[in-house]
């Protein structure tokens, strides 16, 4: 089996060239391009970055076709910007592009769509049309009149404070039948927007009754909210339905004690929601309940993208939390709280919470992608203590539990995201969750365990009364066994690479699986702003691992930093990209999955850089040392240079072999172009790098299995399958009990290693072989096996490779 060559392009630098328009998102993705306001159409906001303090001559087309009337531009969003312009006669169904200074952003889909177009006003009429020149006066008659696909915008001042009269203790009930026909589960959606520049209010601001703004019941969902404020005890509740888009609303509740649970924001029961771009602040009140959040998606809540939101102050307890309880008495009659799934939260702003900034709960990953990323939280778990004495105070929590329903299985992915200050609560009622990052363990004994995927994350742990040495970057627990896992375990359900630890000292603590850490000041804008951007000289530029292409749900910005920067392959580790940089430099990764130095003689590695070879051109064996003009020389400590096998050469990336020989400690490694030009970098050189080689991005084992029946080895079987293009896993049958299946793994970097052990799916497994890949240059064999049987039915499972104490990166194979 030849070995993965990766094939992401990866310029290790930003160029100097102006930055052309980002857009993250927009309030309304479909409207009609007639009626409303002088005939032109709804309005669409658009918030993104680099748009420019004032339009000039920038513009705005859908579908190739002019936007008009843009009445606003450039104006702040939270730390982003927005744009709101009107759709126009020439608008049509396609992409929505903003264009400045002649360069394009990129798109977002747009659809254009027949619907009415009201206006909802102070000095309107509820017997008027609901037209711009004679509107409405209230969000109700908007409510009870409108169509799918109808819009209404409220100007300036409109408020719906008082209950409804619904016998719902909400300002504004959406129902579906039970109380009204003001939803529907199919058809475009309705809207109800705040009209460019204007301040409109649901639910009654000062504490007093009715408890809820928004609420629904019996409601099928279909809705856009936009640019609304949410007062009340209980803001904005969507407790059923489907498909609703909560967008650039401010949403606060200071009088909300929580005794009953809920947040400021909460789901429940409800999938497909998109909340993008909303503020969240002053949640609860200084002796708010630990069942209270700031955001909760809770019971059956699935389908959830939470991205660009600034959550902060928040009492009770946390900041955003994922968990789903059973309504009723539990068990198998119980059809509510199971474990949710397909949610992301991604390009948000969390700070000061008294609890975990970020918790994660009753998720099940084999049904649907759970990604974190690109966020950035401080000030989370400060505490003080709340009434129930109960939580966790880390920037991110991912117990793993289970209320109802079947266990989950599969992996969290927890990436690119800067997290500074966790942890500072001093006096916690229970200790050891206070951290960066937690994986807390709640699996029932025996049941699929969650792991968690750690990467390219900027740690910043500050001292404190109770850590006065820093607060800890990571804390497992053993699902199994129910205890911490201590320095030298192998506790392989939070394992990772390429993350930046600093201000608790060395990485030490649970941390077997979290290999290639930088333990360096990350140089951050200010600690006491704070500004967590990276300064020029960061050590966090260019030293993250691939991410590469990963499932997430909803809009996919994992090419991009929270400020909307690309993202080059070899990405800064943290939120952000250090802009306009004009670094080039030679970047050298293991040929795997891009873990980093030092690299053992014989392992096969990737050079990333700019003009590396005049073209692309791949190897046959044997192995030459130049190929299509290009040529890798590695000096050793000891003066001795040694010309590199090689597998590929591009323009951006170059694919060798480590010469056997070469000495350990530090190396300068040259590569040569057939123009005459050459490049130089520096790297580590040991003994070992272990590494497996992946088949796809989402870590599928390059591997074959071999059964053994009645003693008589098999034909090998593929692990893999090509469906649409797509390699994906091929599951494995591990057979009636007489029967034995075996694993060979393929990798680099670990040949010279004196002791190799590997756990599949937890499950200490035997290793029979571990050398050199006969016939292949720089390539390894692991021989493992025979899989146990207790493996059979848990679909995914993780394989952990550890050589003399290096853990090599998580692979996963499926089982049947």
């Amino acid at each position: 089996m030849a070995p993965k060559l990766l094939c992401a392009l990866a310029l290790a630098a930003v160029s100097l060239r102006a930055q052309a328009p980002v857009l993250f998102f927009s309030d309304i993705t479909s409207g009609p391009n007639t009626g409303g306001e002088n005939g032109n159409g709804a309005y669409v906001s658009i918030y993104g970055k680099y748009f420019g303090a004032s339009q000039g001559t920038s513009a705005v087309t859908v579908g190739g076709g002019s936007m008009v009337n843009c009445k606003v531009w450039g104006a702040p969003w939270l730390w982003y910007e927005k744009i709101a312009c009107q759709l126009g006669p020439g608008a049509a169904t396609g992409d929505l592009v903003v264009t400045v200074n002649g360069l394009p952003s990129n798109p977002l889909f747009f659809t254009v769509a027949p619907g009415n177009i009201y206006f909802v006003s102070t000095a309107g009429s509820d017997s008027n049309p609901g037209s711009f020149a004679s509107p409405w006066a209230t969000l109700l008659n908007a409510r009870n009149v409108m169509q799918p696909g109808d819009i209404s915008y409220a100007m300036n001042g409109v408020s719906q404070s008082s209950d409804d009269g619904t016998g719902w203790d909400s300002a504004l009930l959406l129902s579906g039948g039970g109380q009204g026909n003001w939803c529907s589960a199919s058809g475009l959606p309705r809207a109800m927007v705040a009209y460019p520049g204007a301040t409109v209010t649901i639910g009654n601001p000062t504490g007093g009754l009715p408890d809820f703004g928004l609420r629904t019941s019996d409601c099928q969902g279909n809705y856009v909210f936009a640019g609304i404020g949410f007062r009340g005890q209980a803001p904005a509740q969507a407790g059923s339905g489907a498909n609703y888009r909560f967008v650039a609303s401010d949403i606060t509740c200071p009088y909300t004690q929580g005794a009953g649970g809920g947040a400021c924001f909460e789901t429940s029961q409800a999938s497909y929601i998109y909340f993008y771009g909303n503020h969240v602040y002053s949640a609860g009140t200084v002796d708010a309940s630990a069942l209270f959040q700031g955001v909760y998606f809770s019971t059956d809540s699935n389908d959830v993208d939470m991205g660009w939101n600034l959550v902060e102050n928040v009492n009770g307890c946390r900041g955003v939390q994922v968990h789903s309880s059973p309504l009723g008495s539990g068990g198998p009659s119980d059809p509510t709280g199971h474990d949710q799934y397909s949610i992301s939260i991604h390009d948000n702003t969390i700070h000061d919470t008294q609890c975990d900034g970020i918790i994660v709960d009753t998720v099940d990953p084999s049904q649907g992608p759970i990604s974190l990323y690109n966020n950035v939280v401080y000030n989370a778990g400060e505490g003080p203590a709340n009434p129930e004495n109960s939580g966790g105070w880390n920037c991110i929590n991912i117990p793993g539990s289970t209320e109802n329903g079947p266990n989950g299985s599969g992996t969290v992915e927890i990436f690119n995201n800067t997290l500074f200050a966790c942890g500072t609560f001093t006096n916690p009622p229970y200790t050891s969750d206070n951290n960066g990052i937690a994986e807390n363990g709640n699996e029932t004994e025996g049941a699929p365990a969650i792991y968690v995927h750690t990467r390219n994350n900027l740690i910043y742990s500050v001292a404190t009364a109770l850590y006065p040495s820093g607060v800890p970057y990571f804390v497992i627990w053993n699902p199994v066994t129910g205890e911490l896992c201590a320095n030298t375990d192998i506790c392989p359900w939070l394992y990772g690479t390429n993350n930046l630890l600093y201000g608790g000292g060395p990485p030490a603590t649970n941390l077997t699986e979290i290999v290639g850490s930088i333990n360096a000041n990350p140089l951050l804008a200010s600690t006491s702003l704070p500004d967590l951007h990276l300064t020029s000289a960061s050590p966090a530029a260019q030293a993250g691992s691939i991410v590469g292409d990963i499932a997430v749900y909803g809009m996919d910005n994992t090419g991009r930093d929270h400020d909307g920067f690309p993202r080059p392959a070899i990405p800064a580790i943290g939120a952000y990209e250090i802009p306009n940089s004009a670094v080039v430099a030679l970047v050298t990764r293991l040929a795997t999955a891009g873990q980093i130095e030092p690299f053992a003689p014989d392992a096969i590695v990737s050079i990333y850089g700019a003009n590396l070879a005049a073209g692309t051109a791949q190897a046959t064996l044997p192995l030459g040392t130049t190929l299509d003009g290009a040529a890798v020389t590695l000096t050793d400590s000891a003066g001795v240079s040694h010309a590199a096998p090689l597998f590929y050469v591009s323009p951006t990336q170059i694919n060798c072999e480590i010469p056997d020989g070469t000495a350990t400690g530090a190396a300068t490694i040259t590569v040569a172009n057939t123009n005459g030009s050459s490049q130089t970098g520096t790297i580590q050189i040991g003994v070992i790098s272990p590494g497996l080689f992946e088949l796809n991005a989402a870590g599928l084992a390059a591997a074959w299995a071999l059964p053994v029946i009645s003693g008589v080895e098999q034909n090998l079987q593929a692990v893999y399958q090509v469906n649409s293009s797509n390699v994906v896993p091929l599951p494995i049958s591990l057979g009636p009990p007489g029967e034995q299946v075996y694993l060979e793994l393929y990798g680099t970097g670990i040949r010279n290693a004196k002791k190799v052990s590997v756990t599949v799916g937890g499950v200490n497994v035997p290793v029979l072989y571990s050398l050199a890949a006969p016939g292949f240059a720089g390539e390894d064999q692991v021989n493992i096996g025979p899989l146990p049987q207790s493996l059979a039915g848990q679909g995914t499972v993780d394989i952990l490779l550890t050589a003399d104490g290096q853990a090599a990166n998580a692979v996963n194979v499926t089982i049947q």
